[in-house]
């Protein structure tokens, strides 16, 4: 019992400071990606870099308007914040899509369309049902979604790639932990007076951290392992024939 005691409370955080930390993280590394695509001489990579760019800042922009939540009208926190939220988290699944490579152009526009879906239907659900439950399930489904196919792709094509398989394990990590709070809000606002609990909020939101920190960096490198990976093919294979060369086997 006092373990478990132990891990609540380690849960248990401050909500203001967790979001805090999320736009500034996202912030910080939309600038050091940025930088890294100005350094990449591959137009495929640096135009995945430039899209993750503006993928984190967008997301720290979403971040931004929920630090500010009691501060502005809720329209700029609730509705433009987390539009923000969404479009940055769009934006990080296409280029997960594009470096899994799993029928990239069709599952690019299912995910365009699941976008259009999620935006138009946050913003239509919030204006209906001022309830602060309704919007956090609806919140969390909403992420579940944009989440959902480039986790599982990334999962599928991770290879030999460690990297590859942690940043995909925690996509599914963050999706499942939002499926099951939104059920567990819609089930509290189905008993009208049921106090909500804040561990599993902050339990989603110290994955999105884990997200920020490790799936930022996990990016960069999973990016610099493409291209060293293509550098590998153009030295160990003929151009024409597309053979192993004698570099390769004597190495």
């Amino acid at each position: 019992m006092e373990m478990l005691a132990a891990i609540r409370r380690f849960i248990l955080s401050d909500v203001e400071t967790l979001t805090k930390i999320l736009f500034l993280g996202n912030f910080f590394f939309s600038v050091v990606i940025g930088i890294y695509g100005l350094s990449v001489t591959v137009e495929i990579d640096r135009k995945r870099a430039r899209t993750l760019m503006v993928a984190k800042l967008f997301q720290s922009f979403g971040w931004m308007g929920l630090c500010f939540m009691l501060y502005v009208p809720l329209v700029v926190s609730q509705n433009v914040g987390q539009s923000c939220l969404y479009a940055g988290l769009f934006l990080e699944s296409l280029v997960m899509l594009n470096m899994a490579g799993i029928h990239v152009r069709m599952l690019s526009r299912v995910q365009a369309g699941i976008f259009a879906a999620v935006m138009i239907g946050f913003n239509v659900i919030i204006s209906l049902y001022p309830d602060f439950r309704v919007r956090v399930a609806f919140g969390a489904y909403s992420i579940f979604s944009i989440m959902l196919i480039p986790g599982v792709a990334f999962l599928v094509r991770a290879g030999h790639s460690p990297l590859r398989r942690l940043t995909g394990s925690l996509y599914v990590m963050i999706f499942i932990a939002c499926l099951i709070q939104a059920g567990e809000t819609l089930a509290l606002f189905s008993r009208p007076g049921t106090p909500y609990s804040a561990l599993l909020t902050d339990f989603t939101l110290l994955l999105f951290v884990f997200h920020l920190h490790i799936g930022g960096v996990a990016f960069l490198l999973v990016l610099k392992e493409d291209t060293d990976r293509k550098l590998a093919e153009l030295a160990f294979r003929d151009p024409l024939t597309g053979l192993y060369n004698r570099r390769h086997f004597l190495e």
